[in-house]
């Protein structure tokens, strides 16, 4: 099946944002799916899942968070107005298209996933269900508020973020350890060149004092959920089952750990869209069980 892929740079109340859209040329469109990005990933690491939905009539968005991947480094880092913009984005598209606003299901890497659960509180009828890869919502412990850094602290993160950029051969060991074997080193390479960018470090600061806090009212939004994590996650699995436990009000709620590492969409996609297939099929009732 043949689809086709856009590249678009867009700009939201000053701010830019790089999305990639996938869409079906020979069967109709029967679903939308949004990915959001996490800081070390870029639209690029859910291309092959994407091409794989495409296929089958899935019209896939992939945003990058503002600030990183191929966005202006000069972004905000509190999820609330990250999960505005990228409601910007997806209503660009559908005017784009022609198409009145519908229903997404929303994907989430990372801390994107934190962006996609506050994207559900604002629009919740635009929101048929979410799938949470390898989240990254609790670092600092269940519902923190807020992640504060003293003036000290932030010149030994700067001064420490400067060092490992310096040393870029080491950065892309630590991005091999998220990565996994399955990491070409080409590929490994243009990531530490997006997250390396002149003026990230000031960024990455900012990000983690605003973009871990989430207001209660995320973990009171029901819409289905699904958890996917990688068994060799770097990132240890205490931090995904602390969101799943504050999600315990979502009627519809699942976790399954998968044995890959934490970037699988990109290096085992092939295992994540069984998952995702099946599961999507299931939050808009065409099985009564999702299936792999």
């Amino acid at each position: 099946m043949r689809f086709r892929v856009q590249k678009g740079m867009r700009r939201f109340e000053g701010v830019g944002m790089y999305f990639k859209v996938y869409t079906p040329l020979d069967v109709p469109v029967i679903r939308r799916v949004a990915c959001v990005c996490s800081p070390i990933s870029d639209a690029a690491s859910f291309d092959s899942l994407c091409r794989e939905l495409a296929k089958n009539g899935c019209l896939c968005v992939t945003v990058e968070l503002p600030g990183f991947g191929h966005t202006p480094v000069k972004a905000p880092q509190d999820n609330r107005s990250r999960a505005k913009l990228v409601w910007g984005v997806l209503d660009e598209i559908e005017i784009s298209r022609g198409e009145d606003e519908g229903k997404w299901h929303l994907f989430g890497h990372g801390s994107g996933a934190g962006v996609v659960l506050l994207m559900t509180t604002l629009y919740p009828e635009s929101v048929i269900s979410r799938v949470l890869i390898s989240p990254v919502t609790h670092i600092f412990g269940y519902k923190k508020r807020t992640f504060r850094l003293s003036g000290l602290t932030r010149w030994y993160y700067l001064r420490k973020y400067e060092y490992f950029e310096a040393h870029t051969r080491r950065a892309l060991d630590k991005i091999r350890e998220l990565y996994g074997p399955k990491l070409k080193r080409e590929r490994g390479e243009e990531l530490c060149k997006n997250f390396f960018r002149k003026g990230r470090g000031q960024i990455l600061l900012e990000m983690l004092e605003k973009g871990y806090y989430l207001p209660d009212e995320v973990y009171e939004t029901d819409r289905p959920v699904m958890t996917l994590m990688g068994d060799e996650d770097p990132m240890g699995r205490e931090i995904f089952d602390r969101l799943f436990s504050a999600l315990s009000g979502v009627k519809v709620r699942e976790i399954h750990p998968i044995n890959t590492r934490h970037m699988c969409m990109e290096t085992d996609w092939s295992v994540v869209k069984d998952w995702v297939k099946g599961w999507l099929d299931y939050t808009e009732g065409k099985v009564k069980q999702p299936g792999r």
